[in-house]
């Protein structure tokens, strides 16, 4: 559901006459608290209690659903898929893009998000393929700098076929980003017993990044009178930089391993 959000996005803005920025609090609100909570529930997990904390969230799943499909103004939106539902700017925004900038059609734009999430599938698979040769911090910092090269690309394409490929090359970058991004945590954190502790920590990283990070790309938008480059070129630098930080944490602990350069990790 979150990453299909640019289907609501789209939605959203046509039918509650809101700007791109206000709309993306919605699907920003529903990334951060998935991941933000991950703090209380991942130390709830360790502590014993993984049915209670999966149910729970289960029924939030479900009961935002519902709601959502109740609501009619944008607040209540805001609260029932925001709420409940508990690397982003793609996401929101692809489908938006689509229809304004490449004159498609909302069912030919909602198409693209199925390549996305398609495409994604195998994105998702081949990463930890790789990493089992490659190493997954290696192989995960790779991705992210893929990704990032991605959102630089999306700048100069003009016509729908190069829009679907770019789709294509961004899905299969980011599903690297996906999959592995808790994959590195026991590479840095050796001790087990705080393991669900650690991943709620990295998790409230990403909700944070996830609630300011899709607002902003659409405050850019408005502010650039409709114009993506200075979003795109906002999400690619942000990228780079949170690469940046991962590689600064691989070669903090291959020194404390006293590994070579291009150690498997």
């Amino acid at each position: 559901m979150i990453i299909s959000f640019g289907v609501f996005q789209s939605y959203y803005v046509t039918t509650l006459h809101q700007t791109r920025s206000t709309i993306a609090w919605i699907g920003s609100l529903a990334v951060f608290l998935l991941f933000f909570t991950g703090i209380i529930s991942g130390r709830l997990t360790d502590a014993g209690f993984y049915r209670s904390v999966t149910f729970t969230g289960a029924f939030l799943v479900v009961l935002g659903t519902f709601m959502t499909s109740l609501s009619e103004t944008y607040w209540q939106v805001l609260l029932a898929q925001g709420a409940f539902l508990g690397v982003f700017f793609p996401f929101f925004f692809l489908s938006s893009y689509a229809r304004e900038k490449r004159g498609m059609s909302y069912t030919e734009s909602l198409n693209l998000t199925l390549v996305l999430n398609g495409i994604g599938f195998a994105g998702r698979l081949l990463p930890s393929l790789i990493a089992r040769y490659c190493g997954t911090m290696n192989v995960y910092i790779t991705f992210i700098f893929c990704s990032a090269l991605c959102m630089y690309t999306w700048v100069p394409v003009h016509s729908t076929p190069g829009l679907y490929v770019w789709t294509t090359f961004y899905s299969l970058s980011v599903g690297g980003v996906q999959s592995l991004s808790l994959a590195i945590v026991p590479i840095i954190i050796s001790d087990t017993s705080k393991m669900g502790a650690s991943f709620g920590i990295v998790f409230a990283a990403i909700g944070v990044g996830a609630l300011i990070g899709s607002p902003v790309c659409g405050a850019i938008i408005t502010s650039s009178g409709g114009s993506y480059t200075g979003a795109q070129a906002f999400s690619g630098s942000v990228l780079v930089a949170g690469g940046l930080i991962i590689l600064a944490a691989r070669e903090a602990k291959r020194r404390q391993k006293q590994e070579d350069v291009w150690v498997k990790m």
